[in-house]
């Protein structure tokens, strides 16, 4: 993470999913945007419609 400091970037390490999830949830606001990428992760979609559901 230091170089994306060095450079002007902000970065966060959220080492389980559930966290992660949990943390977008707290800190996204109206008209957030939140994109959900990954390969051969079959359980992505669930996880994007449990974030949706935080969202609520």
């Amino acid at each position: 993470m230091g170089l994306i400091r060095e450079h002007g970037g902000q970065a966060e390490y959220i080492p389980t999913r559930e966290d992660c999830g949990r943390f977008m949830a707290e800190i996204a606001r109206p008209g957030d945007r939140i994109v959900i990428m990954g390969a051969r992760d079959d359980t992505l979609s669930l996880f994007a419609k449990e974030l949706l559901a935080r969202l609520d």
